[in-house]
């Protein structure tokens, strides 16, 4: 028997929002008022289900792992790049991928001159992705580039933002 996957709650916010947001405008068809009582329950339904669903997302560092490779999104002020070069030695292949470079971007110069990422690691270790340009199109660059290198599990550092999107 399958199993029954359960409605997070950010679906379960949004359902309602929509149920509420068609009862409050309703009304404009027939060229009555606005239920304004239903308008605001719409929108606290769908707070709450961004807010709960932003809340369920783990903030807990991770120190202990077994991943071949890390990834790391775009984005930002580039947190994540540094955090993404603090975690290679922790994967197996020692590898780092950079997913939704600009590809206006000197990847080498910026990683060792700016973000004084040491040398060696820059060039046997990290590599850089400059097709990407959404979050759909990062999973599928970061995909292909897992599949070409034969990595089997990654860690992804990324924001909440991103996460929302890829659930």
């Amino acid at each position: 028997m399958d199993e029954v996957k359960l409605s997070s709650n950010r679906s379960f916010g949004v359902v309602f929002f929509i149920v509420f947001l068609l009862i409050a405008l309703y009304p404009l068809l027939k060229g009555n008022d606005l239920r304004i009582w239903s308008l605001i329950i719409s929108l606290i339904f769908l707070t709450l289900g961004l807010i709960k669903f932003k809340n369920n997302l783990s903030h807990d560092p991770v120190s202990n792992f077994n991943v071949d490779a890390i990834v790391v999104l775009t984005g930002g002020k580039g947190e994540r790049i540094i955090e993404g070069y603090k975690q290679i030695e922790k994967s197996n292949q020692n590898k780092l991928f950079i997913s939704g470079v600009d590809n206006t971007f000197n990847s080498e110069v910026v990683l060792v001159n700016i973000l004084n990422f040491d040398q060696n690691i820059v060039e046997c270790c990290i590599e850089v992705g400059y097709l990407s340009k959404n979050t759909y199109e990062n999973a599928l660059e970061t995909r292909y580039w897992a599949l070409e290198k034969k990595i089997k599990s990654i860690l992804l550092i990324t924001s909440d933002l991103h996460m929302q999107r890829a659930e």
